[in-house]
């Protein structure tokens, strides 16, 4: 029989396994405050463009109230973004459109500490302009008595007959078929930079005004903000061809709705 000193002993040890265990991953937790705290590529003022050019507010954006969608997440010491949450929202749609465009981010540069680099929070406010859902009106055909011409509607491509009302903000905006992410994707690998364009280091948004239409299809495509030389013509093609987009939604049904798309035209260095 083992001597009684010998379970007490171990019963004031079992307790503190836990404690070890604990104090052994403390160095891989997120510092609350670096030497050096994580940074977008191409700083502050990239991080604007970046969240601009994904809520398409690249042209002038619609009138409403600013309100802040407040995000935080971990960058780890490779720049990757983990554990993205959402301390203070708004909705859910807008809740989530947060979430895809943090995600979608390219790597940080990883905070120092020590000049080591160390996993660090973030937090980070994005601003949505939420204006109440508004209804474009349909323009009504001529009358006998008016003198007024009809709308000029040079410019705008695919043209649709459908005279059902047209949303410019809804419960749930339409979006592309394969997420923002492949959009992107589609941008840069369709695009063909036009030679003039090039020859003359042409670069900057162009902001596409379309109409995504009930069954995912592109109507009205026209130019709302261009950069010339071949780039607006550029831009209205490679939207032509995209696939058919996921349509809006008002109260469960689908709508609709106008969408501003922001096409950008950057050279290689």
């Amino acid at each position: 029989m083992r001597p009684l000193w010998i379970y007490l002993t171990l019963l004031l040890l079992i307790p503190n396994l836990p404690l070890l265990k604990a104090q052994s991953n403390a160095s891989a937790e997120p510092l609350a405050k670096a030497d050096k705290m994580p940074a977008f590529p191409g700083g502050e003022t990239a991080l604007k463009e970046y969240i601009d050019f994904n809520l398409g507010y690249i042209s002038e954006p619609p009138t409403g109230v600013d309100q802040h969608v407040i995000a935080r997440f971990v960058v780890s010491k490779e720049g990757l973004i983990q554990d993205v949450e959402i301390v203070q929202g708004i909705s859910e749609t807008l809740n989530r459109k947060a979430l895809t465009l943090i995600n979608n981010m390219p790597r940080w540069t990883a905070g120092q500490q020590n000049n080591q680099a160390v996993a660090a929070p973030v937090e980070l406010p994005i601003r949505f302009i939420v204006p109440a859902p508004q209804i474009e009106p349909t323009a009504k055909p001529a009358s006998k008595e008016s003198t007024n011409p009809l709308p000029n509607n040079t410019g705008l491509q695919n043209p649709t007959k459908d005279s059902t009302p047209v949303y410019k903000v809804v419960e749930q905006m339409p979006s592309f078929s394969l997420g923002q992410a492949a959009m992107l994707q589609y941008l840069d690998q369709n695009i063909e930079y036009p030679q003039i364009a090039k020859e003359n280091g042409v670069v900057g948004f162009v902001v596409v005004q379309m109409i995504v239409e009930k069954d995912g299809s592109l109507s009205n495509l026209k130019v709302v903000k261009g950069i010339g030389a071949g780039c607006d013509e550029e831009a209205l093609r490679i939207i032509r061809l995209m696939p058919k987009w996921k349509p809006g939604f008002q109260n469960g049904q689908a709508v609709r709705v106008q969408f501003n798309l922001p096409v950008r035209f950057k050279l290689d260095n």
